[in-house]
């Protein structure tokens, strides 16, 4: 109908094994080899060895899948990171944060407010910082690694914290 509705009629048996192809190459390769030409057994053979293993995609496709890949990861490490402090942190600032047992509201603010601010401070420095600075500034890897070392940085820095307050401001 394709063929028909295009004006292609005389393109018709191409459509058809080009139809046939995408549906099961692989099929479609053993069902019709006597009708392959030798330059198209040679193109198929060149696109399988072409499409198979990860080390022979473009240079652009595999940094595009490893920097998502290990951006994923460190996002699955970070969180891990901000749950596993949620275990230990009441108790190291002396915050009362069980609904049923009369803890004070403020402390159950206190300790919302340390889990949150990391990410709200980045959705609010991040978004109004990043820009400006790479345009103006530090240009995009420049940006990337202050960012980096800010991170260093605050982790450190949270890592050895007295109070809530120097906690929140490292976490921020």
């Amino acid at each position: 109908q394709f063929a028909a509705l295009a004006d292609l009629k005389d393109r018709y048996e191409l459509l058809r094994f080009g139809a046939r192809l995408a549906r099961d190459k692989f099929e479609t390769i053993s069902r019709y080899a006597d009708e392959l030409t030798g330059r198209e057994k040679k193109l198929l053979e060149q696109e399988k060895d072409k499409s198979t293993g990860f080390w022979k995609q473009s240079k652009f496709l595999r940094a595009t899948i490893m920097t998502a890949s290990l951006a994923g990861m460190i996002q699955g490490w970070t969180q891990s990171v901000n749950n596993g402090t949620a275990y230990g942190m009441p108790d190291e600032f002396k915050l009362c944060v069980r609904r049923n047992h009369g803890c004070p509201s403020s402390d159950l603010w206190t300790f919302g407010m340390l889990n949150a601010v990391p990410l709200l401070s980045a959705g609010l420095f991040g978004t109004l910082l990043a820009d400006p600075l790479q345009e103006n500034f530090l240009g995009r890897r420049g940006s990337v690694m202050l960012s980096c070392a800010i991170t260093i940085a605050s982790t450190i820095g949270a890592s050895v914290t007295h109070n809530v307050g120097q906690l929140a401001a490292c976490r921020a």
